[in-house]
């Protein structure tokens, strides 16, 4: 059965063929998977936030020990603070995805409480949506550049006027 006057159908693409008794079955399969997926987030988050912290702190402790004139030392300290940083990024990033597959699932679960079972098929579809769309969300957690860089006309540009 397609989209034949399903609510939530629209022109700009219709909903994947459905079969009778096959919503409430689709519905845990995804949460269940999104639930296993929202874990390996969590853990990925929990450690890249841990070796991150370790690498900014033993950064830090390398860079500044007593041989601090041997280029060696001190660059090998700024790569672990970097290193660190990055490592402190990628952990909030898995904390974003973590939270929204653990969103969606939540949203599948409660498809499942619907009296109809195309009705759970729709609202597994809603909660798939959303997560799908929320990876753009967890990329947009970068900080913008900055309205400095951004306002200064480039070398050789005369910073939008003509002559």
């Amino acid at each position: 059965m397609a989209c034949a006057g399903a609510v939530g159908c629209g022109t700009k693409g219709d909903i994947p063929a459905y079969a009778d008794g096959s919503g409430d079955t689709i519905c845990k399969d995804f949460s269940e998977d999104l639930q296993l997926v929202s874990s390996k987030w969590a853990l990925v988050s929990w450690l890249a936030g841990i070796v991150g912290t370790a690498c900014a702190v033993s950064g830090g402790m390398v860079g500044a020990g007593k041989d601090t004139d041997k280029l060696r030392r001190r660059v090998a300290g700024v790569l672990l603070a970097s290193l660190g940083s990055a490592l402190a990024a990628t952990s909030a990033y898995a904390v974003s995805r973590s939270s929204a597959a653990g969103d969606a699932s939540a949203s599948a679960t409660s498809a499942r409480r619907q009296p109809q079972d195309h009705d759970r098929f729709l609202g597994c579809l809603d909660a798939r949506a959303a997560w799908l769309e929320s990876r753009a969300a967890s990329l947009d957690q970068a900080p913008p550049p900055s309205p400095d860089k951004a306002a200064r006309p480039q070398q050789g540009e005369s910073g939008g006027h003509s002559p």
